[in-house]
């Protein structure tokens, strides 16, 4: 009975330093918790808004492009900005394509509706329509490709960005 006493408060006391001992860790690591909430980039994905980030409690959505805030800092570091620099070209390019894909494909239609009165040739005009509206698809499918691999190319600058900042929080912080 006695040794069970002893094992049983030899497993308290081990339970209860590791709680002491990750509470006076989590004290000193106070400095980088507040350093993280404030100086770096946080991020967040949905499907239908796309990558949104954070930064200086400013919010900005991907979709058309980041804030000038955000911009800077994302430039301010060599890697992360060759990644800025990528998504902003594959972005542009990307949303080009995808508007002028689409917009191919609507004015497409009305390439039956004017051969509509010449009834020798409306079989060229349908043959022209189609192929009208499948570049116009393809176009729009090329400049999704793209627009998703800028939004690849901000997530690379968005994490280059932190680590590279991490890098400065501890060489300030070590002696």
């Amino acid at each position: 009975m006695k040794s069970l006493l002893k094992i049983g408060f030899f497993i308290l006391a081990v339970v209860f330093s590791g709680n002491l001992f990750a509470q006076e860790s989590i004290q000193a690591d106070g400095n980088l918790l507040n350093y993280y909430n404030n100086e770096l980039f946080h991020w967040s994905y949905n499907m239908i808004g796309g990558l949104s980030l954070n930064l200086y409690n400013q919010s900005s959505s991907a979709v058309f492009g980041i804030n000038k805030s955000m911009k800077d800092a994302l430039e301010s570091y060599t890697d992360s900005g060759q990644e800025y620099g990528s998504y902003r070209w594959k972005n542009t390019t990307g949303n080009i394509l995808m508007w002028g894909g689409i917009a191919t494909i609507l004015g497409g239609a009305f390439i039956p509706i004017a051969g509509a009165s010449d009834s020798n040739n409306f079989d060229r005009y349908l043959q022209a329509y189609a192929g009208v509206t499948i570049v116009g698809a393809v176009t729009t499918l090329v400049g999704a490709f793209f627009y998703t691999a800028a939004q690849e190319n901000l997530f690379y600058a968005v994490n280059n960005f932190n680590r590279a900042k991490i890098r400065d929080y501890k060489s300030t912080t070590s002696p």
